[in-house]
């Protein structure tokens, strides 16, 4: 890192829905706005290019034809990595000499072209793609419009502001998912968080989130945990077995 701090801004604007080309028209307008105001790093939000599908809450049924008429305009509209859209934004991030995060739709161009990931492109400040991060667990109805990512994306990455990496949305209440970004050099930040804690809650929002069930990736994470007490020392007989500590023998003695 070349300095201890720097600015990072957060754009809160609306995309032009469903219109990719457009939507890129107004980042590039926005990450040059926030590089005058001298921003190191422009942060878009999730699915920004070319919107989040909200849709898929109200009117997502089974084979229902409006829904599927606008999953068909977002994939059209989604972004390829690389492509016209990524190229674009790479060159504004060169030419206005910031860091750049952006919540995509991105379209699989490797295998069937048609899967679409909610996803983060990060792009250096000199214009190249550093790589794209795809969420692991679509949220609720997400699964609709979302095929799910896998651990090769969870990338953090050498940039001279510092370790940039981030994750999307709920994957922040995935704990192994933090872990593994931790694990990898990302920053978290001291802070004190306050709130209202509802039991009866919990058996409501586990349809949507339940992180040691349905929201858990263990195709991607593994955690062991040993629960055998730890001895310090092992007294090894010639038969192989471990030689019983005192302790041991003292309960033995008391049954």
């Amino acid at each position: 890192m070349d300095s201890e701090s720097f600015v990072a801004a957060v754009v809160q604007a609306a995309p032009v829905f469903l219109d990719r080309e457009r939507s890129v028209e107004k980042a590039v307008a926005l990450i040059k706005e926030a590089a005058s105001e001298g921003a190191s790093l422009v942060a878009f939000p999730e699915a920004w290019i070319p919107g989040y599908p909200s849709w898929i809450y109200h009117a997502a049924g089974w084979n229902e034809p409006r829904s599927k008429r606008t999953f068909a305009r977002l994939q059209r509209n989604a972004v390829q990595v690389p492509g016209s859209a990524t190229d674009a934004l790479c060159r504004a991030a060169r030419e206005a000499g910031v860091h750049l995060v952006v919540g995509i739709s991105e379209l699989d161009g490797e295998f069937s072209a048609g899967t679409i990931y909610n996803s983060l492109l990060f792009v250096s400040d000199e214009g190249a793609i550093l790589g794209v991060h795809r969420k692991l667990v679509p949220t609720h109805a997400e699964r609709i419009v979302w095929g799910r990512g896998d651990g090769s994306t969870l990338h953090v990455f050498d940039t001279r502001l510092g370790r940039l990496g981030g994750l999307i949305c709920w994957e922040h209440w995935m704990p192994l998912t933090r872990f593994a970004m931790h694990a990898k050099g990302i920053g978290g930040g001291e802070a004190i968080v306050y709130g209202e804690i509802d039991l009866g809650r919990i058996a409501e929002e586990q349809q949507a989130l339940d992180v040691a069930g349905h929201y858990n990736r263990p195709d991607v994470f593994r955690l062991t945990v040993d629960e055998r007490p730890q001895r310090h020392v092992d007294w090894l007989r010639a038969d192989g077995r471990a030689e019983p500590t005192p302790a041991e023998l003292e309960r033995a003695e008391t049954l």
